[in-house]
């Protein structure tokens, strides 16, 4: 069963990461996210197939143990992938305020001082590694750990992992933690709070790992077999991880469609009957049919623009506040009802109100969507659920419920 998930986990690790090569070449630019994001998903694929049985036996055919230090080796590759994603996608903030082009070079080399760094850690461990006595290299051990007392090479070798896994998740974690507190995006901030989660899920093994070790040195064994317990443990880091790339890479696309139906109600309104050619087209990603909608409403409500009744704004804004609405919902009731009343204006040819009503939104897209999608809300009558849907409520009487 172990080896079946093992199996799986790899696969889906070689698809992922075959869907980001694919998008790296397509991508004229050679986005550095992209490429880092590849190297991530590779090498944990990898380290998925070095736990599979049949591979470790074929590569410890060449020498004893080396599986394991291949293994071990890749996942400092793949953390350090990690650390990387995060400075592409955060940037240098040193060199934010020199432009563009200062900060792509900064981020660049940054990038390449963390390569450097890595490279020079997995060139000194395969020394140790070779430097260890020659039982490392003729005993097949499933473990390492209950060896650090007896050979200091071993104990060096694996310091040198945990100190390098130490930054990597601290950085991790209060990394992507930072930056998910400046998404406004829900999927893509829950993506980057997930990714922190595995950076404190890491300090978590690095914890144990160290506690391990020293307890082995003090002739204080811990319980347990440290590399089922360690492995677990990577096997939790990586699962968060790659739901957080899951997150990332399909939240945007399910929150654009999401976010496309609700602005249904208004655009139906507005938009649907109008004349002339319609943006939307089914072709399109999700993504840019939210754009195409969103414009089509705008559109919409600029043809009406001439027709908007400030007195019908402010009577409607009076009764739904006096009903013990919120002022943000009876904002929004007071310009549907204005949008309806410019509507019936429009149609049967109504002259222009004097002075019209100048209260269309300006701002960010997000904000301007969400009015769009308010002010739908308040055009949809809900419909009453069957009475076995919910608690029996008390009756309120009828002057209560209207203004």
């Amino acid at each position: 069963m172990t080896v079946a998930f093992i199996a799986m986990a790899a696969a889906g690790c070689y698809i992922l990461a075959a869907i980001k090569v694919v998008a790296l070449f397509a991508d004229r630019s050679r986005s550095l996210v992209l490429r880092e994001y590849a190297i991530a998903q590779a090498s944990v694929a990898t380290i998925f197939t070095l736990l599979l049985p049949p591979v470790i036996a074929a590569i410890d055919q060449l020498s004893a143990n080396v599986s394991l230090l291949l293994n071990s080796l890749i996942g400092i590759v793949c953390l350090t992938a990690g650390q990387t994603i995060l400075v592409a996608s955060a940037g240098v903030p040193d060199h934010r305020r020199r432009g563009r082009t200062a900060e792509a070079d900064g981020t660049r080399r940054t990038v390449r001082r963390w390569w450097t760094a890595c490279l020079i850690i997995v060139v000194v461990r395969t020394m140790l590694f070779i430097a260890a006595p020659a039982e490392v290299h003729t005993v097949e051990m499933v473990d390492f750990a209950p060896n650090y007392a007896r050979y200091p090479t071993l104990a060096a070798f694996n310091m040198l992992r945990i100190i390098w896994f130490t930054i990597i998740f601290a950085n991790m974690w209060r990394g992507y933690r930072a930056y998910a507190r400046q998404e406004s995006s829900g999927p893509t901030r829950w993506g980057l709070t997930l990714h922190s989660w595995a950076g404190l899920l890491g300090l978590g093994y690095v914890a144990y790992q160290l506690a391990y070790m020293l307890a082995q040195t003090a002739g204080h064994p811990l319980p347990g077999v440290e590399r089922q317990i360690g492995v677990l443990m990577l096997l939790c880091v990586v699962a968060t991880l790659l739901l957080a790339t899951a997150i990332l890479y399909l939240g945007p696309t399910l929150q654009a469609r999401r976010t496309y139906r609700a602005l249904r109600p208004l655009w139906q309104v507005v938009a649907a009957s109008r004349d002339g050619a319609v943006l939307d087209d089914r072709r399109f990603s999700p993504a840019e049919r939210l754009i195409r909608r969103r414009q089509e409403n705008i559109d919409g409500l600029t043809r009406l623009r001439n027709h908007y009744e400030l007195t019908l704004w402010q009577e409607a804004y009076r009764k739904a506040h006096d009903s013990g609405l919120p002022a943000p919902r009876a904002e929004a009731i007071a310009d549907a009802a204005t949008i309806v009343g410019a509507m019936l204006a429009h149609r049967t040819g109504h002259p222009p109100a004097n002075p019209p009503l100048r209260y269309l939104p300006s701002g960010p897209r997000e904000a301007e969507i969400g009015w769009q999608i308010a002010v739908g809300k308040a055009l949809t009558p809900k419909r009453p659920r069957p009475r076995c849907w919910s608690w029996p409520r008390v009756a309120t009487p009828r002057s209560a419920r209207q203004p």
